[in-house]
């Protein structure tokens, strides 16, 4: 009787231990719950507010992008406005440059010929001016030969015209009459030869 008294109120006490398990188990579970669903509700507003921020980020992306590629068009744009007016200026300056050589090289080539031309010139006259020189000493070569031959000339017309005052003398001592004729012929041979003698020097 003891025996049974006891297993019942073990049997009770079990009981009451299951109950209080249970109750803890629901507890828990429902607990559990409350938090699955917080969690849930967290995430649920955690992926709202991701989504959300990513189509605002990629809102905002995809204005960049179009900004970026507006300004990249408007940027290929000026580019090519800029290598057009640069290769105009280029090609201008090219011209230009190719004009201005183009007219050196012509005064280039007028001055070489004109120089040559003085050269040529300035050789024929120093060939001139040799040749004068040449003829110049020539002449007086032939002045110095001349005059030379005219000293001699005149050495010898001196000894004539002493001869032939010495044979006057003897004739007039000898009594035989002397002309004027002869003195005159004497004194006409005279002046040509002095006449002579100046055209040389003139010469």
């Amino acid at each position: 009787m003891q025996q049974r008294s006891k297993d019942e109120a073990y049997q009770k006490q079990l009981e009451a231990v299951r109950e209080e398990a249970k109750n803890v188990a629901k507890a828990i579970h429902d607990e559990h719950g409350a938090k699955e669903t917080e969690l849930q509700r967290q995430l649920d507003y955690v992926r709202k507010t991701t989504e959300a921020e990513a189509v605002r980020i990629q809102r905002r992306s995809e204005a960049e992008k179009a900004d970026l590629r507006a300004t990249i068009s408007r940027l290929e744009v000026d580019l090519m406005k800029a290598n057009k007016a640069k290769t105009e200026e280029l090609h201008a300056a090219r011209e230009e440059f190719t004009a201005k050589l183009s007219a050196e090289q012509s005064k280039s080539k007028a001055a070489d010929e004109r120089c040559s031309k003085l050269e040529k010139e300035l050789s024929q006259k120093d060939d001139k001016l040799e040749e004068c020189r040449t003829q110049l000493e020539e002449k007086e070569e032939q002045k110095s030969a001349i005059q030379g031959e005219l000293d001699d000339l005149l050495m010898v017309f001196g000894d004539l015209e002493e001869k032939v005052e010495k044979y006057k003398k003897r004739l007039i001592e000898l009594g035989e009459p002397v002309s004027d004729g002869e003195d005159n012929e004497d004194d006409d041979d005279d002046d040509e030869d002095e006449d002579a003698v100046d055209d040389d020097d003139v010469d």
